[in-house]
């Protein structure tokens, strides 16, 4: 069972069906694959859509993403917390992606994203662990 622990923006192009939608939704389609987003993550994809569409239609879209399968992760032990911010340090990436990408290297999982300006130059480092929507 392969699992992907999916990034904001990966969640957002999904939802407005932006390019790479189809990638999202033939993993949260696909039943032999888990579909992840750390609660940093989707706190992301709330507050895009509260900004854009009000509160009721932010909540129903983290109700919608539960009926399709997207399970969340609420990880925040120390040890993690580490991570991130020696990650974020290191890599100067986003403080949330951070919390993805190291969800995801914790449990072995794909980090599927768009944020090619994050992540390209990780690539040679983490070439399995990372996966573009387009």
């Amino acid at each position: 069972m392969a699992t992907i622990v999916l990034d904001a923006c990966a969640v957002i192009a999904y939802l407005r069906g932006e390019p790479g939608e189809e990638i999202v939704a033939e993993a949260l389609a696909d039943p032999s694959t888990t579909c992840i987003a750390h609660k940093i993550n989707l706190l992301e994809v709330y507050y895009d859509v509260l900004r854009q569409k009000g509160e009721q239609e932010a909540t129903k879209v983290l109700e919608y993403l539960r009926g399709d399968g997207l399970e969340t992760s609420s990880e925040f032990r120390w040890s993690y917390l580490q991570k991130i911010g020696t990650l974020k340090v290191r890599e100067k990436l986003s403080l949330a992606d951070c919390f993805g990408f190291v969800l995801a290297n914790q449990i072995g999982a794909v980090f599927l994203t768009s944020d090619h300006h994050e992540f390209d130059r990780l690539l040679d480092r983490y070439p399995e662990a990372i996966r573009f929507i387009r």
